[in-house]
This record gives C-alpha cells, sequence and structure tokens, in this order.
C-alpha cells in the first residue's frame, strides 16, 4: 500500500513523514521553483540538510526514520510517498 501526503516546506522545519517500523521505501519529489533540504530532525537547516533540488526527487528503502525539510526561501510544494 502507498499512501501520498502533499506538504507545503516552509523556512521553518517541516515534518515530511513521522517514524513508521513498517515503511518499506519512501519517496520526496520536490515539486516547487527552489531547493528544499532534508534531515531526520526539527533541528534541520539549509547549511545540514540534504538539498533537493527543484522538479527533483529522492527515493529512501530500509529506512524508518521520520524526516524533516525546510526551504531556502518561502513555501515549496512537496509530494511524500510511503510505501508500507
Amino acid at each position: 500500500m502507498a499512501r501520498v501526503n502533499k506538504i507545503n516546506v516552509d523556512i521553518v522545519p517541516t515534518l515530511l513523514t513521522a517514524a513508521n517500523g513498517n515503511r518499506k521505501a519512501l519517496m520526496i519529489k520536490n515539486n516547487g521553483a527552489g531547493s528544499i533540504f532534508l534531515g531526520d530532525t526539527d533541528q534541520i537547516s539549509i547549511a545540514t540538510g540534504l538539498e533537493i533540488p527543484q522538479g527533483q526527487q529522492l527515493a529512501i528503502t530500509g529506512d524508518t526514520d521520520a524526516y524533516w525539510g525546510i526551504s531556502a526561501a518561502g513555501i515549496i510544494p512537496v509530494d511524500v510517498v510511503e510505501v508500507l
């Protein structure tokens, strides 16, 4: 089963997905006009996060941690697909 969530990432840390021990895979797609930065804590910043540029996506398997995002400027729409 796949669950799709549409989330707006802002300039403050935004929870993209909570920790989930049943997760098999996760895909995060940046649908906005700027980069988002990804991390596993609410202390994420643009200096410490993994950059996902405009129009790009990241697939993660084998990880059940929570993920947070932050943008450098403004609201960035993101699709988060969680495969359970």
